[in-house]
């Protein structure tokens, strides 16, 4: 049994689980490695759509479920074969509650670390004393600084990318260690740059300082970042050769957000649509149905005797529409490689 069947096995007990699939599948998640890259707030907002046409919001019971199942799969020493020797949701639960006293001093587990624990108590940091950056500041003392504050509060493993921590001691150490530190880069990152990388590593504090660290000039080189940024948006193009057609347009809107929060502005809409037809104009499941928002533009016009286009968000839903129903009629014919090819096109992308 797949690790993705075992996972929506342990959120069916006791329920018909046809919606919750359903909702899944209409929102390419498919496997594994598809759940782990969840968030709380992208599970609020999963919808599910029915034969009409008409969408709503799963429901909370398999919300909640399914915002447990994901924070335990990514707890240390939760692995694929964990996974598949847990029976029951209740065994989830317990898990996750162990997990949650590691990081909440009010309601401490018995099986807390002893380091954990003495994190938790906080005497050591100070993090309003972290120097700020802001646009404009030098990366070289500003690293400075920084480090030399985050060695007096025993951050050395964040300010160093090659370590990885080995026990489950030093892993629930380091955990702890991460999210204190992406809260501390939440208030010091005032720069664009800054701002996209915490988008970009949610969760990774290590990351994000190597990633700041990389320029030696002012905040990052913003004009070597954004013409980096502004490269892989403009290069980031379908082909008939991506399975799902809908996971290329919600990567294509990700890189699309990235690159106007580091113009610090949005694109002006005639050019994002630009932007848009150019990305998909090489896939005939995607480009090819243009046709569609030509035949509405003409009969637009038509009607009102004055040029009317589509903005960029009605031809973006009318391709992505269309993208849903290429890629369930593609997961039809071809059910026993939708789940690996989908798998692979995400990675790629």
């Amino acid at each position: 049994m797949s690790t993705f069947k075992k996972i929506m096995l342990l959120c069916s007990q006791k329920d018909n689980t046809a919606g919750l699939w359903k909702c899944l599948e209409q929102n390419a998640i498919y496997d594994y490695d598809d759940l782990l890259q969840l968030s709380k707030d992208d599970i609020d907002t999963l919808q599910v759509e029915d034969d009409s046409g008409y969408k709503t919001l799963l429901k909370q019971g398999y919300r909640n479920k399914l915002k447990t199942i994901c924070y335990w799969i990514l707890m240390p020493g939760v692995d694929e074969e964990v996974i598949q020797g847990t029976q029951t949701l209740q065994e989830v639960m317990d898990q996750s509650k162990r997990q949650l006293a590691l990081i909440t001093p009010v309601v401490r587990s018995a099986v807390t670390s002893s380091a954990v624990a003495e994190f938790e108590k906080g005497i050591r940091r100070r993090p309003e004393n972290y120097p700020v950056l802001d646009e404009g500041t030098k990366v070289a003392p500003w690293k400075v600084d920084f480090a030399i504050q985050a060695r007096t509060e025993n951050m050395e493993h964040i300010l160093d990318s090659t370590y990885k921590p080995q026990t489950l001691e030093e892993k629930e150490l380091f955990v702890a260690h991460q999210r204190y530190m992406i809260g501390v880069f939440k208030k010091v990152l005032q720069n664009r740059i800054g701002k996209l990388l915490l988008m970009q590593h949610q969760e990774d504090a290590q990351k994000i300082f190597a990633e700041l660290c990389k320029n030696k000039e002012t905040a990052l080189n913003l004009k070597n970042t954004l013409e980096t940024v502004k490269k892989a948006f403009e290069e980031y193009k379908a082909t008939d050769s991506k399975t799902s057609n809908v996971a290329f347009l919600e990567n294509w809107s990700r890189k699309l957000a990235d690159y106007e929060l580091i113009l610090r502005k949005p694109i002006e809409d005639a050019k994002r649509r630009e932007y848009f037809e150019t990305a998909i104009e090489g896939s005939a499941a995607l480009g090819g149905h243009m046709t569609t928002v030509y035949t509405i533009e003409q009969t637009n016009e038509n009607a009102l005797g004055t040029t009317a286009a589509l903005k960029f968000e009605q031809v973006y839903t009318i391709i992505m529409n269309q993208a849903i129903l290429a890629d369930k009629e593609w997961r039809k014919k071809n059910p026993k490689q939708a789940v690996s090819s989908n798998n692979k096109q995400r990675k790629a992308n």
